[in-house]
């Protein structure tokens, strides 16, 4: 996180330290202890008529205005977004004169989304084939990516056949 501080402090645009717990909902919103925050996010201050309402994860600050919470560390969650773990949250927003209590936004639900759609074939002999597409957006599409690119080789080849199994297994069902 001082690394990210100081490299956008050399171009010319501020951040600030948000101290954070890594599981929601363990800081208590009006006492934010500091042995209750085991990390560290940043929050990037927008420049005036950024489309901040674009990205779920800005937050306002009356003090500081517009401010893009970023957390570095993950490399799942595109910029714009915050893990899920880290939405509906209590940090600590740092900044030289002090420090504000400030609660981290929820993406909506339309923001969160799996869409699945397919395309079958019943033949006369009762086989079935077809083809299954899926769009993630969000939450969904951050566990994807932790599953994929936490696996390796055969791993990985075994993810995908228990994703495919389990669609199998519910449009039979259905």
């Amino acid at each position: 996180m001082t690394l990210l501080e100081a490299l956008l402090g050399e171009i010319g645009v501020k951040s600030y330290y948000v101290l954070m717990n890594s599981e929601r909902g363990v800081v208590a919103p009006g006492v934010p202890s500091v042995q209750a925050f085991d990390h560290v996010i940043a929050a990037i201050a927008l420049p005036a008529g950024a489309e901040a309402a674009a990205m779920p994860a800005v937050i306002h600050n009356e003090r500081l205005g517009d401010l893009l919470l970023f957390d570095p560390t993950d490399s799942r969650t595109p910029l714009g977004s915050l893990p899920p773990e880290e939405q509906a949250s209590t940090g600590l927003l740092v900044y030289d004169e002090g420090g504000a209590a400030i609660t981290t936004p929820l993406e909506p639900p339309s923001q969160n989304r799996l869409l699945r759609m397919g395309q079958f074939k019943l033949s006369a002999d009762g086989t079935l084939s077809g083809q299954v597409t899926e769009l993630r957006w969000g939450a969904p599409a951050v566990e994807m990516r932790a599953s994929l690119t936490s696996a390796q080789g055969m791993d990985r080849a075994r993810v995908l056949e228990d994703i495919l199994g389990g669609i199998a297994g519910r449009i039979r069902d259905e």
